[in-house]
């Protein structure tokens, strides 16, 4: 017989709530999984999601373990920089974020992380492919494949030089690879047919 009442602990519950959203979104993406199907999987109320998470995109984001929310980050980036220094601003926020002794350095665990669990990466990939890309796509009036394209250009860039530690582009500075950077974004963010 199924035992009543309360759980045992609201860390227990948390943390059972969070990872049948991880599998969940990696099996499902994040706009066919709900709040409803999440909380029955764990086994509780929905408003126990709201409780410990807020909003489902805050569960998302604490399930991909993010420091920092792209699509936050690319909200505010749109809102407070005009359209033509968008490539310029994202690069560098991007290149500073990797370059920062502290968070490039959990960056590069969280990459390494991704890369080693195929769970992981199906959430990484599916943020990406439903919120971050229609959203740039969106914001800049441009086809999501380019918005892709854009955001794969700087990956590789700031993976070259962040990750793989490729002497050419790490010798640079900060000012210096962003520089280079921006021309690629340009090309990928400009409006086209």
């Amino acid at each position: 017989m199924a035992r009543r009442g309360r759980r045992p602990g609201a860390t227990q519950t948390r943390d059972q709530i969070l990872e049948v959203a991880r599998a969940q979104f990696a099996d499902r993406g994040y706009t066919k999984t709900t709040i409803r199907s999440i909380a029955e999987g764990a086994g509780v109320h929905p408003a126990l999601l709201g409780h410990h998470f807020g909003t489902k995109h805050q569960l998302y984001r604490e399930a991909l373990d993010l420091p920092v929310d792209p699509l936050e980050v690319l909200v505010r980036l749109l809102d407070e920089t005009p359209r033509e220094e968008f490539a310029e601003a994202l690069a560098r926020h991007f290149i500073s974020i990797w370059r920062d002794p502290q968070t490039g350095e959990w960056m590069r665990a969280l990459v390494r992380q991704h890369l080693a669990e195929p769970e992981d990466l199906v959430l990484t990939r599916t943020h990406w492919e439903t919120l971050v890309i229609p959203y740039i796509a969106t914001a800049l009036d441009i086809p999501e494949v380019h918005a892709a394209a854009g955001l794969a250009s700087l990956i590789g860039i700031t993976w070259t030089d962040s990750l793989f530690g490729v002497e050419q582009l790490t010798r640079l500075s900060d000012n210096d690879l962003i520089a280079l950077t921006v021309p690629v974004l340009e090309v990928h963010f400009r409006a086209m047919p």
